[in-house]
């Protein structure tokens, strides 16, 4: 079985101490847990902004399919069970689902 290395990190800080003095020490022992929090924050914040991009990406995704269905069904309506532009303008306002053989009914307009 393999140690890992020790660290010395008292005879370090002490050597440090006695080449740069205290004041370069305590900036040196405050720095370094600044440093790790600050890269922690950083890594949150851009997993954050990979995330929302990743959201919005979906979204688009889904709203571009949801309108390539719709503009199907529209086509689909019109050329197979033939109905007019007022029928599906009417579906399409009251956005429901009704079936292809039943086209909306749509009240006549009065002139």
């Amino acid at each position: 079985m393999v140690e890992p290395p020790k660290v010395d990190v008292v005879g370090f800080l002490d050597w440090f101490y006695k080449t740069y003095g205290s004041n370069w020490t305590l900036i040196l022992v405050f720095s370094i847990p600044i440093a790790i929090v600050g890269w922690q924050i950083f890594q949150a914040l851009r997993k954050d902004k990979e995330a929302n991009l990743a959201l919005a990406a979906k979204e688009d995704t889904i709203q571009r399919l949801a309108q390539e269905n719709r503009l199907y069904r529209i086509q689909t309506f019109k050329e197979q069970f033939k109905w007019t532009d007022h029928q599906i303008e009417h579906w399409l306002l009251a956005n429901e689902a009704p079936t292809p053989a039943q086209p909306p009914a749509v009240k006549a307009k009065k002139k």
